[in-house]
């Protein structure tokens, strides 16, 4: 199946999750306490009419690229069936980002001693590239073209999606820890 075609089924699938674009916001976060993340750190950077950009970045466990070829870029592919403290578990979450309209999304994990980051482009056609992170964890990059009036504006609709979607979540340990999330903008 080639990308455009991908995303538009993807878009299709996740339009059921309602009309904010900022739901996606929570998705990545479930994604992040399902991996087993004990803070997020989240970047709101906007060049004034040039781009917006998201960076989402965790300290879970990460993911080899065998795993993320197998559950990550295919929809209705979980791995989480059988784990019942899972906050996801039916294979379309994180293609929710779709709602941002970006331009470009980047994904880098390490996993152990593994390491890898794919782009896709607008209509989703992959390249490998090289892994920045050098601890454990998944980060997820979204940039898109400018939509917002100023950074401060930007920054400040990116805040309030992580209010209104992160603010109660939880560790996925036997506590129900807080999830720490930081938020910055650059």
């Amino acid at each position: 199946m080639q990308g455009s075609e991908f995303r538009g089924l993807a878009e299709a699938v996740t339009r059921t999750y309602g009309d904010d674009p900022w739901y996606f916001l929570r998705e990545l976060a479930q994604n992040s306490r399902d991996a087993g993340a004990r803070a997020i750190r989240v970047e709101a950077q906007a060049a004034p009419g040039g781009s917006e950009t998201i960076v989402f970045a965790d300290d879970g466990r990460g993911m080899t690229l065998a795993h993320a070829r197998r559950f990550l870029f295919r929809l209705h592919a979980s791995d989480k069936g059988g784990d019942p403290a899972a906050a996801g578990r039916y294979g379309v979450g994180f293609w929710t980002v779709l709602r941002f309209g970006p331009s470009l999304i980047r994904i880098e994990s390490r996993h152990g001693h593994e390491s890898w980051a794919v782009e896709l482009d607008a209509g989703l056609a992959a390249r490998a590239s090289d892994c920045r992170r050098d601890a454990p964890g998944t980060t997820v990059t979204l940039v898109r073209a400018a939509r917002s009036d100023s950074p401060n504006e930007f920054a400040r609709q990116v805040g309030e999606g992580l209010r209104a979607y992160c603010r109660y979540l939880r560790r996925n340990d036997r506590r129900g820890s807080p999830l720490s999330l930081l938020f910055g903008n650059c």
